[in-house]
């Protein structure tokens, strides 16, 4: 459950808007996410941690795309 307009709220569309609209960022997490698997993660904590730099960046990513083509959607350290 996220607060609606919240940090993580505004992220999460944010990322899931970004990846709609970049294929290739969609096959670099695919890949992230087999690699950790590949490499002995099979437990959800794990795997998270495997591929958290990954995730992060793409948030970055995600982010900065959503303010420049929208103009409207805040980063998660400007939300309170």
């Amino acid at each position: 459950m996220a607060e609606e307009g919240g940090a993580f709220f505004t992220a999460q569309l944010a990322v899931r808007d970004y990846l709609r609209a970049h294929p290739d960022e969609v096959k670099a997490y695919a890949d992230e996410k087999r690699k950790a698997y590949a490499h002995g993660a099979r437990l959800f904590s794990t795997y998270s941690q495997q591929k958290n730099a990954f995730v992060t960046s793409l948030v970055e990513r995600a982010l900065a795309w959503a303010n420049a083509s929208r103009g409207a959607t805040p980063s998660p350290e400007t939300q309170t």
